[in-house]
């Protein structure tokens, strides 16, 4: 819980964690902050839910796979969800996660490279994620 507020206070919009944390859901609802919580499971969800929040990361996304999501979609109509971990800058990657009910998706590693990091080559970094905005703006059409 206070790393959430030590973000807050050195000026972070959002928070965003690889699983649900009750403490920092209930601190972000309290506080009118957004809060993405990973989760992995259904009951996760439901616990997110019922914490008050509305948009859950599904993490790890290359494990869950989009069938995962249009399987559990219908069971939480009010939420939105955002797969994390494997999806790849590839049209069909996006393509599948987008139709199968998704409002946005996350990339790490996929997009930004450790490579491309150590090397400090962010016109390619920069390049690459113009490509993958393009390409996520023409799918959602």
């Amino acid at each position: 819980m206070q790393h959430a507020s030590d973000y807050m206070a050195a000026g972070a919009d959002f928070l965003v964690s690889p699983g649900f944390v009750p403490d920092v859901a209930a601190y972000c609802v309290a506080n009118d902050i957004f809060y993405a919580p990973g989760c992995m499971t259904p009951s996760e969800i439901i616990a997110a839910e019922n914490a008050g929040i509305g948009f859950i990361k599904l993490f790890p996304g290359n494990m869950l796979g989009t069938e995962f999501l249009t399987t559990i979609k219908d069971i939480f109509p009010k939420l939105l969800f955002m797969p994390t971990g494997g999806v790849d800058t590839t049209k069909e990657s996006i393509e599948s996660w987008y139709k199968a009910g998704v409002c946005a998706v996350g990339m790490g590693s996929k997009l930004i490279s450790k490579k491309l990091m150590e090397a400090k080559d962010y016109a390619t970094i920069e390049s690459e994620t113009i490509k993958v905005l393009e390409l996520i703006a023409a799918v959602k059409k």
